[in-house]
C-alpha cells in the first residue's frame, strides 16, 4: 500500500530533506533550501575552473542562488507580534498574516490599493483656480497660491466675491445705459439747435431741458410714493429720466422733419412710453399713467411761465 504519510513542511528543494528547525534560508517563491546545500553550492561557485561537472538536476523555474545568500539583517529573526512567525528583522511586513511592523496593524486589500494608487497629477489645491483671473495664465502643477505670470492670487472667489462682482457689474450696466442715452439725446439736439439756428436756441434748449428733468423725477417720484412704489435709487431714477428725455427730445427734432400730420407728436409719446418701460422696468399701464400726468404737468408750468413773461399773472 502507498504510505498515506504527508511529507515535511519544510522540504529543501535540493536534497529534499526536512530542513524544519535547522539552519537555513528560503528564496522569494517561499522555496526552503538548507544550509548544507547552500555552502555546497557556494563552494562550487568558488572552486577554480576544473574539467566539466556532470549534468546536475535543473534549477527550479526562477530560482535564484543569490536571493538565497541572506544578508547580517536576515540572519536575525524575531516572531511577528500577530502570528509569531519567526522573520528577518530588515522585513517591514509578514508574509504569512500581511502585518505591517511600521504602522503596527495588519494590511487589508484596500489599505495595499490605496498606498499603490498613485494621486491624480492633475489635483489641485481646494479653492485653486485653473486659469488666473488677471492674465488668463494656466495655474495647473503651481504649488504657490499666487500666479507666477502676474502676481495675483491663484485663489478661486469666494461665494461673496461673486455676488459682489456680479452686483458691480449690474450697477455699471444700470448707469451705463441712460449715460448714453444722455450723451447721444443730449448732444445731438445741443448741436441741431446751434447749427441750424443760433448759439441762443442751444441754450435755450438747455435752460429747458434742465427744467424739466426735476419736473419728471418729481412727478415720477409721486407716482411711486402713491401706487407704483420705488426699486431703485432716487439719484439712479433721475439719471434714467435724463436719458429718456434727451432722446425724447432727439426723437421729436428727428420727426419735425417728417411731413405727415400727427406723427411728430405721436410717434415721440411712443417712444418715450416704450423708454419708460425699458429703463424703468414698468408696466404699460402704470407707465401710461406716468406719460400722461408728466405731459399734464409739463404743460401747465409751461403755460404759468409763459404768463408771467408776458405779464398776465
Amino acid at each position: 500500500m502507498e504510505s498515506t504519510t504527508p511529507p515535511p513542511a519544510k522540504a529543501c528543494t535540493r536534497c529534499g530533506q526536512d530542513c524544519a528547525g535547522k539552519p537555513r534560508v528560503k528564496d522569494q517563491h517561499g522555496r526552503y533550501t538548507c544550509q548544507a546545500c547552500l555552502d555546497r553550492i557556494k563552494a562550487e561557485r568558488a572552486a577554480p575552473a576544473g574539467p566539466e561537472p556532470p549534468p546536475s538536476a535543473p534549477e527550479p523555474e526562477g530560482f535564484d542562488v543569490f536571493a538565497l545568500e541572506p544578508s547580517a539583517d536576515d540572519t536575525r529573526t524575531s516572531p511577528c507580534r500577530n502570528c509569531g512567525r519567526p522573520l528577518p528583522e530588515s522585513a517591514a511586513l509578514c508574509v504569512s498574516c500581511g502585518f505591517n511592523r511600521k504602522l503596527g496593524r495588519v494590511m487589508r486589500d484596500n489599505d495595499v490599493a490605496a498606498a499603490l494608487t498613485p494621486p491624480p497629477p492633475t489635483a489641485q489645491p481646494l479653492g485653486r483656480r485653473i486659469k488666473c483671473g488677471q492674465c488668463g495664465y494656466d495655474l495647473r502643477g503651481i504649488t504657490g497660491m499666487k500666479c507666477p505670470e502676474c502676481g495675483a492670487s491663484a485663489l478661486a472667489p469666494t461665494r461673496r466675491e461673486k455676488d459682489k462682482e456680479n452686483s458691480v457689474a449690474v450697477a455699471r450696466e444700470a448707469y451705463i445705459k441712460p449715460l448714453i442715452y444722455f450723451a447721444v439725446g443730449f448732444g445731438v439736439v445741443s448741436l441741431i439747435q446751434l447749427f441750424s439756428n443760433s448759439p441762443m436756441h442751444a441754450v435755450a434748449y438747455a435752460i429747458g431741458y434742465a427744467i424739466q428733468v426735476p419736473i419728471g423725477v418729481a412727478v415720477f417720484w409721486v407716482c411711486c410714493l402713491v401706487w407704483i412704489g420705488f426699486d431703485a435709487p432716487i439719484h439712479l431714477t433721475a439719471l434714467r429720466l435724463a436719458g429718456i428725455y434727451a432722446l425724447v427730445d432727439l426723437a421729436d427734432v428727428i420727426f419735425k422733419f417728417v411731413p405727415i400730420p400727427l406723427v411728430g407728436w405721436v410717434l415721440p409719446l411712443f417712444i418715450y412710453i416704450g423708454l419708460l418701460m425699458d429703463l424703468l422696468e414698468m408696466d404699460l399701464q402704470d407707465t401710461v399713467i406716468v406719460a400722461l400726468i408728466t405731459f399734464m404737468v409739463k404743460a401747465v408750468i409751461t403755460i404759468f411761465v409763459v404768463a408771467r413773461i408776458y405779464g398776465f399773472i
